[in-house]
Parts: C-alpha cells; sequence; structure tokens
C-alpha cells in the first residue's frame, strides 16, 4: 500500500479504519450476492408458476418453445434459440423451430418454413450423441457449437451459447440450444442449472397436460369401442352360424375348401378380438401363451397377401437360427405385424419389396439380446420432420387414417416387455425393429 497522498504514512488508526471499511465492504458485497441470488430464485419460482398456469393453453411445440424463450429473458439474455429433433439412427440434429435467426426461414410461428429452405440444408449430420454424458452442459454445448460454427445458416456461437438437452421417456429427444451474440458476455454455471431446471419442468408440464388430454379423449373412445364391440357381436355370430350350417349342409366342400377354412378363423380371430375390447379393463383375462414367433409373421402375411398382390409387392422372410419360441398373445402381436404390413403396402402403390428379417439383436438402450423382427419396405419413406411423432396418438398424415395404428403397435409392444423403433430415408423405404424378450 502506498503513502497517503501528503507523503505521510498510514499509522494504526488508518490501518483499524481501513480494515473496518474492507469489512462492511465484504458484507455488502456478501450481502449483494445473497440478494441477487434470492432475486434470481424469486424469478425461477414465478416463472415456473407461470409456465404451470400456461401450459394448458398451449397447444403446440412451437408455442411452448417461444413460451419457454420469453420466460428465459428474464434471466439472462438471448439473442437466439434453435430447438433440435435428435435422430439417434441417423446421428443427426434437425431444427423444429428458431428464433432470432435471420438465415433460417420460419413460419409465423416459429417452425421451420420447409417450403423456402430443404431441410438436408439445416440438418446437423454425423454428431455422435448417443455416447456423451448428457449431464454434461460444457461439453454437449462445446460439440454442437462448433458444428454451427461456420454454417452459413446458423449464428457463430459466442461464449454466451448453451445446449440443454430434453429427455422424454428415458431417451434423447431434443435439444434446446440458446445463445447471445455479444462477445464479452459468457453464461455462468448458475443460468446453465436454471435453464435446465425450467425446460425440464415446463417439458415434464407438458407432457402431463397431454397425457391428461389423451387420457380424456381415450376414455371416450374406450366408451364408444365398448357399444361398438357390443354391437359386433350380433353380425358375428350370424356369421358363424352361416357357416356351421354350410358345414352341415356341405361337408366334403367345407372340409377342402382352404377359402372357408380361412374365413372360419377370421370370424374366430373377430370374435377373440371383441372378446378382448370387452375385457380390455381386466388384466386377468390378458391372456398369453409360447409362441414361435416365424408362424404369427407367416399368417400375418397370408391375411395381407392379397393387398401385396395387387400392388404387385414382393415379399420375404428369413429367420437366423435361434430359439424363435416366446411368451405373447397372438392376437395383439398379429394386430402389430397387421398395423406395420399395411403401412408398408400404403407405402408401395407402386410395388416393391416387404421383408422380415429375424434375429437376435440388442437395442441401443439395452444391454441384453432380443428376438428381433426387422420389417422393411421399399416405399416412399417417412419425412424426417414426421419420423419423431409417427408414435403420437391421433397424428397421420393419411386422409382416412386415425394416427393410432402405430400408437397400438407401441402400446402392445410396451406390454410384451419388448420395445421398437424405426429409420427411414424418403424414397428409399421405412425400417421397423420390433424386440421381443429372448426367452432362450
Amino acid at each position: 500500500m502506498s503513502n497517503k497522498l501528503d507523503g505521510a504514512g498510514f499509522d494504526k488508526n488508518d490501518l483499524r479504519l481501513l480494515t473496518t471499511f474492507a469489512s462492511q465492504a465484504a458484507i455488502a458485497i456478501d450481502d449483494a450476492n445473497h440478494y441477487e441470488r434470492n432475486r434470481r430464485r424469486l424469478i425461477e419460482f414465478e416463472i415456473l408458476n407461470e409456465i404451470s398456469t400456461e401450459m394448458a393453453n398451449i397447444d403446440s411445440m412451437n408455442s411452448f418453445r417461444l413460451t419457454l424463450v420469453s420466460k428465459l429473458k428474464r434471466i439472462f439474455p438471448i439473442d437466439y434459440s434453435i430447438w433440435f429433433t435428435w435422430h439417434a439412427e441417423e446421428n443427426s440434429l434437425i431444427p423444429q423451430g428458431a428464433s432470432g435467426t435471420e438465415e433460417i426461414p420460419l413460419t409465423e410461428s416459429g417452425g421451420i418454413d420447409l417450403k423456402k429452405i430443404n431441410q438436408d440444408e439445416i440438418t446437423i449430420s454425423k454428431i455422435k450423441l448417443k455416447k456423451r454424458d448428457l449431464s454434461d452442459i460444457s461439453g454437449l454445448s462445446s460439440e454442437i457449437a462448433g458444428h454451427l460454427s461456420g454454417h452459413r445458416h446458423y449464428p457463430n456461437p459466442t461464449d454466451a451459447f448453451m445446449a440443454i438437452p430434453i429427455i422424454r421417456h428415458e431417451k434423447l429427444q431434443y435439444v434446446a440450444c440458446f445463445g447471445s451474440e455479444n462477445g464479452e458476455l459468457s453464461y455462468s454455471d448458475d443460468d446453465i442449472s436454471l435453464a435446465r431446471l425450467v425446460i425440464s419442468q415446463a417439458a415434464l408440464l407438458l407432457e402431463k397436460e397431454r397425457s391428461l388430454l389423451n387420457s380424456t379423449r381415450l376414455l371416450t373412445m374406450g366408451n364408444m369401442i365398448s357399444e361398438i364391440s357390443h354391437d359386433l357381436r350380433r353380425p358375428l355370430t350370424s356369421i358363424k352360424g352361416g357357416i356351421q350350417v354350410l358345414r352341415q349342409k356341405l361337408p366334403d366342400e367345407m372340409k377342402n375348401s382352404d377359402l372357408f377354412i380361412n374365413v372360419e378363423e377370421e370370424v374366430h380371430r373377430l370374435n377373440e378380438l371383441v372378446r378382448e375390447l370387452l375385457d380390455f379393463s381386466n388384466p386377468n383375462k390378458y391372456e398369453t401363451e409360447k409362441m414361435d414367433l416365424r408362424k404369427v409373421v407367416d399368417r400375418a402375411s397370408e391375411l395381407v397377401r392379397p393387398d401385396m398382390k395387387k400392388n404387385n409387392i414382393e415379399f420375404q422372410t428369413d429367420f437366423d437360427d435361434a430359439n424363435w419360441d416366446t411368451i405373447v398373445n397372438k392376437n395383439q402381436v398379429m394386430e402389430a405385424l397387421l398395423n406395420i404390413f399395411i403401412n408398408a403396402i400404403d407405402a408401395m402403390q407402386d410395388g416393391g419389396v416387404l421383408k422380415v428379417k429375424g434375429c437376435l439383436e440388442t437395442p441401443d438402450h439395452k444391454k441384453e439380446e432380443y428376438l428381433t423382427l426387422k420389417i422393411e419396405d421399399s416405399g416412399v419413406g417417412i419425412k424426417r420432420e414426421n419420423l419423431s411423432h409417427i408414435f403420437d396418438r391421433y397424428y397421420t398424415t393419411k386422409e382416412s387414417g386415425t394416427g393410432l395404428g402405430l400408437a397400438v403397435v407401441e402400446r402392445i409392444m410396451s406390454a410384451h416387455n419388448g420395445t421398437l423403433s424405426v429409420s427411414s430415408k424418403v424414397g428409399k423405404g421405412t425400417t421397423f425393429k420390433l424386440y421381443f424378450p429372448y426367452n432362450n
């Protein structure tokens, strides 16, 4: 410490005064830090409360994104935001929405305007996130920033950049990126922690709101299905009775006719499906048995063979040497296969190949091998922006579709303690993988 202005040295009283001042200054700084932390905590609670209140009125992912950005701007500066969907099969991040970016054409609601830009131009490819520790936000942000830097459609990230992973059903689904173009700023650990908390809680609330809405719709649909199922029993009983009369009058013809045998089997299967619909609320009546999956595939293919022949579709099967016996509900698995087969046939109006490959394979998020049915078609494929929604209830791109087919497939696989995955390329085809527990 230098001397006083007049050149005199500091005496003990001066040093005591300076010590007291420094101590009070330290207390003031500490109080200011406590105040700032408490202020941020208060804003954090305010934001979470506002989000929980507004979530019921949010009707789309774009609205969800814009709401979160507007809330987080109250905590730290955000000049731009980009929301990516993660596609594990292709190791790519596909943008679904953005704000504050001039090079990406947007719709009025903040989504990507694919009429004005090719999605491949803005897709971040060859980015390996499968084995990355997603809790390491700094590492994740650095990797994504490296891919964005120099890209002509994205802002160049500065030190004020963060990438927040959004997990659904224990899988990475989305990555939310925020940045400021002020090169002198950087996001603090508190900023990142707050963003993670707000986004994770908001995503959870949105999921609950959607589940509640789906539950209400499913309850209504369940009541309708119950009434329809009761009505279906009457014509099915009449058809069954008619077949029995024909069997008595034409015993030889019925015995040797594959057509009548198939009709009788399908009437029986319809009766079983109706019974399952009526007994759905009673889990004790969900019967399973040990079945050879290859036989279920063969039977499902027989049912759609006329449609495949009509569309000039070649059907192929190839099963590896393994024990294909597993515990399943035959009708449920048949329903899952038929849903996928019918979608494949619809996608190959001009002909093609539908192939079922059976093998032992370990899913990405599992450690043990599963009996795997790899169902591959050479159809038109599914657009990237649609791929992440195909298992959502009521989501469909068909004019006459209900949006329940693949949601039912996902439910059936879950009920069998299995899982599934899908990959697709537009113009080349789609591949579904159904994973069943390997009981050998």
